[in-house]
């Protein structure tokens, strides 16, 4: 059972596939965390296979006690998407006042 400094939250990342993933966090400091991992990812391809330019997009969504999973999935996609044309890998986190009411 999390305790109330646990951060349980939902991911939407596209890549080369898309990837739906589910973490626990003491806080949220590792949300930086996943968007240097997804920079250093890509860095890291795109040397080893020029030309690939691979870019890395995550949505990240912080689950609420007993919410359900795909009301997060959907959430971490509208943040993702309202990110449009990246130059590089990213992360963004749901927030609802700019993002429940965006066009994606």
């Amino acid at each position: 059972m999390p305790s109330d400094n646990d951060y349980n939250i939902i991911t939407h990342i596209d890549g080369a596939d898309i990837f739906f993933s589910a973490f626990r966090f003491k806080n949220s400091e590792s949300f930086d965390k996943i968007d240097a991992l997804n920079k250093q990812f890509s860095k890291m391809i795109n040397e080893k296979y020029p030309g690939a330019h691979i870019i890395v997009k995550t949505g990240i969504y912080v689950l609420k006690t007993n919410e359900v999973v795909g009301v997060g999935l959907d959430k971490a996609l509208k943040a993702k998407k309202t990110v449009k044309n990246p130059t590089e890998s990213f992360c963004i986190v749901y927030d609802k006042d700019k993002h429940e009411n965006s066009r994606c």
